[in-house]
């Protein structure tokens, strides 16, 4: 059964508030505070103590429906030690918004030229399942890069002693990537870095790298867990008398609510800053959230007075265990005239 939304009474709430067209979010993969395979927080990858660390910088025009993900190598230097490189980096899709995606460029910062491949699986939880799209005990990503055959081209530090620029890229490589699907409109920055790898046995992970010692040193993955890793995104037609279908995920163990407001905000409550204004009105509540789609279908009223007006929706998730709230990047759903497709 569908939600029905009723905009009784708020249709005067509308206003011409400019919606952001690029939104942006950063992980940081490796180190203190994330995981990796071997159950220890370091070494991570380089080799003789040293660790591999990475930044993931995330961007997303939904006016060209265009993701571009800089992979940075952030690890530490260390003398007298094999300086870590990175060959190879996973990320997911907000599901089912995003059922397409193809890598338009990658571009190095330095050194060789980028010759990284890319693979993308549209569904995570079922088979088969590529290899080139898991990450050891992280399980199932939905996007897979990896250097070609062999070591050479991956991500270094270019001041490390011993880099080698003419076969490796110098600290950061830029990949560009078209999406498509049902719910471009409705995702941003925030939904790829937040959704979540199934299948994994070393924590749910949002993002993961695969780090060696130059020189086929010792290698080890590292994924980032440990937080609720908030989602919300829709899909549909936002026009009268179409359907939609509103979404949000969220970490095994964590609990919480999927808000909408005709406020943009932002505002903060309890001393948790959201990016959307006060009122909320409560769309879905779970307490414990046992699987990672948490799905709302909703029949829009045939009405042209919603026509304009905006609703923004976010999610605030709390971690039992913790006592942190985590607050996902909010998403926007302006109503338009229009025939509904679905």
């Amino acid at each position: 059964m569908s939600m029905v939304i009723k905009f009784a009474g708020v249709v005067a709430l509308s206003s011409a508030v400019a919606v952001a067209q690029i939104s942006t979010w950063s992980l940081q993969v490796g180190g203190a505070g994330t995981a990796n395979c071997s159950g220890a927080q370091l070494p991570n990858g380089g080799g003789n103590g040293t660790q591999t660390t990475a930044s993931m910088l995330f961007s997303y025009d939904k006016s060209l429906a265009q993701l571009t993900v800089l992979v940075n190598n952030t690890s530490p230097i260390v003398a007298g030690y094999a300086a870590p490189q990175i060959t190879k980096a996973r990320f997911n899709v907000p599901r089912p918004a995003v059922t397409g995606m193809t890598l338009v460029s990658q571009t190095s910062a330095s050194g060789a030229a980028a010759n990284w491949s890319f693979s993308f699986d549209a569904d995570t939880t079922t088979s088969p399942q590529p290899n080139n799209c898991k990450l050891n005990c992280f399980g199932s990503f939905n996007v897979g890069l990896n250097v070609p055959n062999g070591n050479h081209n991956a991500i270094v530090r270019a001041d490390a002693p011993g880099a080698n620029l003419v076969d490796d890229c110098g600290d950061s490589i830029t990949f560009v990537f078209n999406v498509s699907g049902p719910g471009t409109q409705f995702i941003n920055a925030g939904a790829f870095a937040n959704s979540l790898a199934s299948g994994g046995g070393g924590g749910t992970a949002q993002a993961g790298i695969k780090g060696q010692g130059m020189n086929n040193g010792v290698s080890e993955e590292a994924g980032v867990t440990g937080s609720c890793a908030p989602t919300a995104y829709a899909t549909g037609q936002a026009s009268p008398g179409c359907h939609m279908d509103l979404y949000f995920t969220g970490a095994t163990g964590c609990g919480g609510c999927l808000v909408a407001s005709f406020n943009p905000g932002p505002t903060t409550v309890g001393g948790t800053t959201y990016d959307i204004g006060y009122p909320f009105y409560d769309i879905l509540s779970v307490t414990t959230i046992s699987g990672q789609l948490n799905h709302v279908p909703v029949d829009l009223p045939n009405i042209p007075e919603i026509i304009g007006l905006s609703l923004y929706f976010s999610t605030g998730l709390y971690q039992p265990s913790t006592g942190l709230v985590f607050v996902a990047q909010s998403f926007t759903v302006t109503f338009v005239a229009g025939n509904c497709s679905n």
